[in-house]
């Protein structure tokens, strides 16, 4: 199982309630390459990285209806349904690690300053980086 393959996570660290239902029937709902991704790149900053902590449940891995319900209803589409991670660190400025996620080589990148986070996700094609302000995304000039 490739859980059992990470050097820095537990699937009950990437995984919303549903994610860790089909993992016991034997079914991996991430990604593996953005798994081993998100595990080379905790390696590469070496500090400690949370997802899913202190009861937040939907930062990884959230099924279509996790993903409903945290959006009021709206069946929106989410890279959370396969390869995309929220990510804070205790040792780092958040802009830090949102430069970092940018440089490693992430696909889509957002930070959100009110929730004190780093959205990552393994999107193929076309990169954007963004802030989050009022619920809005706002794109970044990078240097």
């Amino acid at each position: 199982m490739i859980y059992d393959d990470l050097k820095h996570f537990r699937a009950t660290e990437l995984l919303s309630l549903d994610g860790l239902t089909l993992l016991k029937r034997g079914i991996t709902a991430q990604s593996m390459d953005a798994l081993i991704k998100l595990d080379n790149f905790r390696s590469h900053l070496n500090t400690e990285f949370n997802c899913n902590h202190n009861g937040l449940h939907l930062r990884g891995f959230r099924s279509p209806s996790e993903n409903s319900t945290l959006y009021n209803g709206n069946n929106r589409y989410s890279f959370h349904f396969w390869c995309a991670f929220d990510i804070t660190t205790p040792n780092l400025n958040i802009w830090d690690l949102f430069q970092a996620a940018i440089d490693f080589g992430w696909g889509g990148v957002y930070i959100d300053e009110v929730h004190n986070f780093v959205h990552m996700d393994n999107r193929a094609g076309t990169r954007w980086f963004a802030k989050k302000k009022d619920g809005l995304f706002q794109l970044v000039d990078l240097p």
